[in-house]
């Protein structure tokens, strides 16, 4: 609707939808405040999101190296190909270098801090959004933009939600953790290789158990400021203790782990079952299911942040990466940014329709120029969106 009303005239200072404006009414004193209470926070959201997924896009962008960087990067591919013969952890660091000297995209990440920073700096964030929280919600933010840039990335990317409309299932971007990325094969469980599955699948399955043990449980480290706006009602933050350890309170999470009695399986144990056709009732199955969560409780666990005794997720771990290639869930028909041992995270539990279906692939464009300030540049990127035969596709 604002884009069929006339752009404002101002030019000394960057307004929101360029100083477009409308007047809408509602017969209902109640749900007027309600409504504009909706628009405020969906507009935030959205330019976030639109933020996220423009710097995510300019992380991945195509590089050109001058003759300078080549040679330096020539250099590092020879020193890394010859100690990845003696030593495997070398692999991932060659892989990188011959990624950058082969050009396209890279598979860059955004770190956590370098984020909240760049959005920070946004005048939306600063001259409009700031505004509002300081008005009668939280005057920290007025004098700390990054503390309200680090508010609103955490409103979209504290918790990953099953169907909900949010950066990742939109496929906008993904979390990242360069900890997870830096894995070699040799870190991977025998009992997974030995069914045939790789480093990949691996790092899915610790991804996996981050997004259902950690984030879904409000397993973070973050301020209670921020969480009083971000949980749902009468939810808490939590922490989390390792396998084999007491619970300090009860609210504690509890790493999951395979049980001989019967009753609830964690979704962490029926992926596994599912996935590697272990039963956990058996024996031997249970030690084979425990000692991968032990060996992923190991990976995660440098993720983790302490607090006194208390041990949660923490933000400056993470990064942000755009998404090339995901997956279309057949349970809930949202992005997976990666599978779960080769499947939907989704459906472990009833048997919804689609549960047993292969997750379709998807590709997702690479925008020709990012960050539209003007008019006209967004006249283009409408035209690309047009006529993008990716965008035909997934249309």
């Amino acid at each position: 609707m604002l884009e069929g009303v006339s752009p404002s005239g101002r030019r000394d200072i960057e307004l929101p939808a360029e100083g477009r404006q409308l007047l809408s009414f509602t017969d209902s004193r109640q749900g007027t405040a309600r409504f504009a209470a909706n628009i405020e926070t969906m507009a935030e959201r959205g330019f976030v999101r639109s933020f996220v997924y423009h710097l995510a896009q300019s992380a991945s962008a195509p590089t050109v190296l001058t003759s300078e960087r080549r040679a330096e990067l020539e250099k590092k591919r020879a020193k890394f190909a010859e100690l990845a013969k003696g030593d495997p952890i070398f692999g991932p660091y060659l892989a990188e270098v011959e990624q950058e000297l082969g050009g396209g995209h890279s598979q860059a990440a955004v770190p956590w801090a370098e984020a909240v920073r760049a959005l920070a700096r946004e005048p939306m964030v600063k001259q409009w959004i700031a505004k509002v929280w300081d008005a009668d919600r939280d005057e920290r933010f007025h004098r700390d933009p990054e503390a309200l840039a680090n508010f609103l990335l955490l409103r979209e990317l504290a918790r990953r939600p099953r169907r909900a409309n949010a950066i990742e299932t939109l496929g906008f971007a993904k979390v990242v953790f360069p900890a997870f990325e830096k894995l070699t094969l040799a870190r991977v469980p025998d009992a997974l290789t030995e069914r045939g599955k790789n480093i990949e699948d691996w790092k899915d399955y610790l991804y996996f158990l981050v997004d259902s043990v950690i984030r879904t449980n409000f397993v973070l480290n973050v301020s209670w400021s921020d969480a009083r706006w971000l949980l749902p009602r009468h939810a808490f933050l939590r922490s989390i203790v390792g396998p084999g350890q007491e619970k300090r309170v009860p609210s504690d999470m509890v790493w999951p782990r395979a049980k001989p009695a019967a009753g609830s399986k964690s979704n962490a144990v029926l992926l596994l079952e599912h996935t590697l056709k272990l039963d956990s009732s058996n024996g031997e199955d249970r030690a084979v299911i425990n000692d991968i969560l032990d060996r992923a409780w190991d990976q995660v666990r440098p993720l983790l942040e302490s607090t006194g005794s208390a041990l949660s997720l923490g933000f400056d771990k993470m990064s942000i990466a755009s998404v090339r290639t995901a997956w279309q869930c057949p349970v809930t028909n949202r992005v997976l940014p990666r599978l779960a041992l080769g499947r939907t995270p989704h459906g472990l539990r009833g048997s919804p329709p689609g549960a047993a279906e292969v997750p379709g692939e998807l590709v997702f464009p690479q925008l020709p120029f990012l960050f539209p300030r003007t008019a006209e540049e967004r006249a283009e990127l409408s035209e690309f969106v047009a006529t993008d035969p990716q965008v035909a596709v997934l249309r």
